[in-house]
């Protein structure tokens, strides 16, 4: 539905629509080539501290990769380092891979 209501008891669209999607898809893509969608430009990934939501210290195990455009990304390193003592890492904070 697109109202914001149950589909049924248990039911979610996962279990209801994706097998049905899937399905569809593979009829239609069928024989088509595989390829990976180019990025976009403007388009950096950058090493995310999920506490301070600022760029991860290098070292930072807890660290997630997150994507923003080229003029929205933190510019600021988080004050603090979750990591353990002892671990480093060799991944700069931003990244424009691709």
């Amino acid at each position: 539905f697109d109202k914001f209501r149950p589909l049924g008891r248990i039911e979610t669209g996962a279990r209801a629509a994706l097998p049905i999607w899937v399905d569809y898809m593979k009829t239609v893509l069928e024989g088509a080539p595989e390829h990976i969608m180019e990025k976009p430009p403007g388009l950096v990934f950058a090493r995310i501290d999920p506490d301070t939501g600022k760029l991860a210290k290098p070292g930072n195990n807890n660290a997630i990769f997150e994507v923003f455009t080229s003029r929205t990304a933190p510019g600021e390193m988080t004050e603090y380092s979750s990591d353990k003592p002892g671990e480093k890492t060799d991944t700069p904070a931003i990244q424009d891979i691709f």
